[in-house]
C-alpha cells in the first residue's frame, strides 16, 4: 500500500496523556494522542459535541484556550489559540 505524503505545516509528535477539557462550566476527560506546535488531537467519549472553543488542561495543571478545527467521531483536532 502506497503511503500518501504528509502535507502538514507542523510535524506531529505522538504523545499520549490524559487531559481535561473545560467547556461551559463542565469538565470532560480526554486523551491527547498527538501534539503539534499549534494544535492537539484529542479523543473524547463518543457522543460528546464540543462547542467551537474550549480550554484544555494539561497534566501539570496549566491551561490553554483552543478552538475545534475538525471532528471525526470521537476524535477532535484542536488549534491552540494562546
Amino acid at each position: 500500500m502506497k503511503q500518501s505524503p504528509d502535507r502538514r505545516r507542523n510535524p506531529r509528535n505522538i504523545q499520549v496523556w490524559s487531559g481535561r477539557l473545560l467547556v461551559d462550566g463542565l469538565i470532560l476527560d480526554c486523551a491527547v494522542s498527538n501534539v503539534a506546535e499549534k494544535g492537539l488531537k484529542v479523543i473524547t467519549e463518543t457522543g460528546i459535541d464540543l462547542p467551537e472553543e474550549a480550554i484544555i488542561e494539561y497534566p501539570d495543571g496549566s491551561t490553554r484556550r483552543c478552538s475545534v478545527r475538525w471532528r471525526r467521531q470521537n476524535e477532535v483536532g484542536l488549534r491552540l489559540l494562546d
